[in-house]
């Protein structure tokens, strides 16, 4: 997958899945990137379009999209979401 970024493997690493669009870290920076626009196949933005900046490391990356408000923004399935409910019990 990071073959057809600019930089390919030696610049990123795949670290995650997000419905089915890949994670990127940069290697030089820690940075985490993915194609934002999750109603797209990622590898049909030809010219990398959606492709941004989601945190600054990966620990930023969890505290946003996963345990955070990225995850009810971009991946909450509703209010029936077994994970949405999970972190609403824990606040």
């Amino acid at each position: 997958m990071a073959d057809d970024l600019p930089g390919g493997a030696t610049r990123w690493c795949v670290v995650a899945d997000v419905l089915q669009n890949p994670v990127f870290v940069e290697r030089a920076t820690g940075e985490v990137w993915w194609f934002s626009d999750l109603n797209i196949v990622w590898y049909t933005d030809s010219d990398l379009a959606s492709f941004a900046k989601l945190a600054d490391d990966v620990a930023g990356f969890i505290d946003h999209l996963i345990l955070g408000p990225g995850y009810v923004q971009h991946l909450s399935t509703g209010r029936d979401d077994p994970w949405l409910e999970a972190l609403s019990t824990s606040e």
